[in-house]
């Protein structure tokens, strides 16, 4: 029979941090990302994504921990939330109309909270808040990255929606928007050769091809252009 050993003062501390958390919510990706959609909004999208994670991985806050070994976050707080929309408005949208509806409220801490009966303490502040109002105008349905994927959409994905295989059929979203779970980056390749090695196949693959982009090799070479890209977004943090 195993014999579990205590649980370390470290991993005390951190479980008890996320078991008492109230999420809350920033503006900082979602500001980043709409600011550099405005000013390149004709890349092709394969380079465009790419580009937009430099941007976010080169100014958005790196929160460390002191207790932390694998350090990483997607907020400025601790066990925070941010924004997406560059995939559906939304993400900024409801936070917006729970606070006008009156849903969410503005207490001695400065922060809005949503009703205290709900699963999840959320928060954000009125700073942040106004930031997603400002953004928000920006995110029409042309400017969403569903929208590309609408027009290669096949005819059959209006009989996927009809199976009622997924609920997302009642929202009216369009394929890019499918749940289709995370992508798990290859941590084994990361940790053992570096993005720097990464970043190296990557370009080698474009110098050997520098003069042959035709045809089917074209899509390949934006894969690759793209991969160094985000090499180098992650050798930033």
């Amino acid at each position: 029979m195993y014999d579990f050993r205590p649980v370390s003062a470290r991993n005390n501390h951190v479980r008890g941090l996320v078991r008492d958390r109230v999420v809350r919510f920033d503006s900082e990706r979602a500001r980043i990302v709409t600011e550099f959609y405005k000013k390149n909004r004709s890349i092709v999208p394969t380079i465009q994504r790419a580009m937009a994670t430099y941007e976010v991985c080169e100014k958005m806050t790196v929160r460390v921990e002191d207790f932390e070994i694998i350090v990483g976050n997607c907020s400025r707080e601790f066990s925070g939330a941010t924004f997406y929309p560059e995939w559906n408005t939304g993400s900024l949208m409801w936070v917006i109309s729970s606070i006008d509806n009156g849903q969410w409220t503005l207490l001695d801490d400065g922060l809005y909270h949503n009703p205290p009966d709900e699963n999840q303490p959320l928060s954000i502040s009125p700073e942040d808040l106004e930031v997603l109002r400002e953004i928000a105008g920006y995110w029409t349905e042309d400017n969403l990255i569903c929208a590309t994927s609408k027009a290669w959409q096949p005819e059959c994905f209006e009989e996927l929606y009809n199976l009622d295989v997924t609920n997302y059929n009642k929202r009216g979203l369009p394929i890019a928007s499918l749940p289709y779970g995370h992508f798990v980056p290859g941590h084994e390749k990361i940790l053992n050769i570096g993005y720097g090695a990464i970043k190296k196949q990557a370009q080698d693959w474009i110098n050997e091809h520098k003069n042959g982009l035709m045809e089917e090799v074209t899509p390949k070479y934006l894969f690759y252009r793209s991969a160094v890209m985000v090499a180098d977004a992650g050798s930033l943090l």
